[in-house]
């Protein structure tokens, strides 16, 4: 998979055994997101960014 927003490439399995899918989903990407998925590091950008700088997690792996 590549990464809608810096083109890295990452692993995801499309499914509920995704690394994604076990990060909170409480936080609403802006309306004018894109439609495809972000990377370990842009999703916890967007999640910083949403929740005022505050760290989601600790291990995105």
């Amino acid at each position: 998979m590549k990464c809608e927003e810096c083109g890295t490439e990452f692993p995801c399995t499309a499914d509920a055994r995704c690394w994604c899918m076990q990060k909170p989903h409480d936080v609403p990407l802006p309306a004018d997101a894109g439609t495809g998925c972000l990377c370990p590091a842009c999703l916890e950008k967007r999640f910083r960014q949403q929740q005022g700088a505050r760290p989601v997690s600790a291990n995105w792996s």
